[in-house]
């Protein structure tokens, strides 16, 4: 049993998805920022997560709400799915090169990304299960 979603956006355990959330969120630290060690942490915010990203990123940046995103259950709304998706984008352009396509990194954000724009281009949300 793990964490499944809807539109094929993740599958896999709820361990591999907080891992992989937290590599993505050491992505947009500053190098040397006392942020730089990202721990991803339970609290009220988002229904999951909180995270000291908060002091970094704006109240509406889509990466904040996905980093504080329950990782068992909720949803990321149909109008929030293009503009997470974009954000995401960014980060694989600008911090996973090609030559890491057999990383696990690069892989796994793509096809969230392409579950995300697959959920927009319906108007559905994305569902955690």
């Amino acid at each position: 049993m793990g964490l499944d979603t809807t539109h094929d956006c993740w599958h896999g355990s709820y361990g591999s998805f907080m891992n992989w959330r937290e590599k993505l969120a050491r992505l947009v630290t500053p190098e040397g920022s006392s942020h730089r060690g990202i721990e991803l942490r339970e609290t009220e915010q988002y229904g999951g997560t909180r995270t000291n990203l908060a002091d970094l990123l704006k109240e509406d940046d889509p990466l904040l709400m996905f980093f504080c995103h329950s990782d068992c259950d909720g949803e990321i709304a149909a109008e929030d799915c293009a503009p997470l998706a974009d954000a995401l984008q960014a980060l694989v352009d600008e911090h996973m090169p090609a030559r890491a396509m057999y990383d696990d990194m690069r892989p796994a954000t793509e096809r969230f990304i392409k579950g995300l724009r697959l959920a927009a281009s319906r108007g559905e949300p994305v569902e955690f299960r």
